[in-house]
């Protein structure tokens, strides 16, 4: 299992496309501190990392606050839920292919 990491917005509009509704991934909301800020991130669950970016991808052996936790006094949530995708994972080719179609369509 990976967990990758996305800007909320460029995640909002994989997680609309037609393409992730039919091969859905749970996506969790993680607050992060940086710079003293809390900068709200979208966490894809997939189930390799495969073709993704190496920047993006969590290290291995870290933790991932799946909700209902608290990080720095703020709540995770689901952007995606785990029942919502029939307890399945996508593969991390496929979520590169629709990370790298959302920035194409996006130029």
């Amino acid at each position: 299992m990976t967990a990758v990491v996305v800007e909320p917005e460029p995640a909002r509009r994989v997680v609309a496309s037609k393409a992730f509704r039919t091969v859905p991934t749970p996506v969790v909301m993680l607050p992060v501190p940086t710079l003293g800020l809390m900068i709200e991130s979208a966490v894809f669950v997939v189930s390799s990392a495969d073709g993704l970016d190496e920047k993006l991808v969590f290290p291995p052996g870290s933790m991932l606050p799946l909700p209902p936790a608290v990080v720095e006094g703020h709540r995770t949530r689901w952007l995606v839920s785990p029942a919502e995708c029939d307890g399945l994972l996508m593969s991390g080719p496929d979520l590169a292919d629709l990370l790298a179609l959302e920035t194409s369509n996006r130029r």
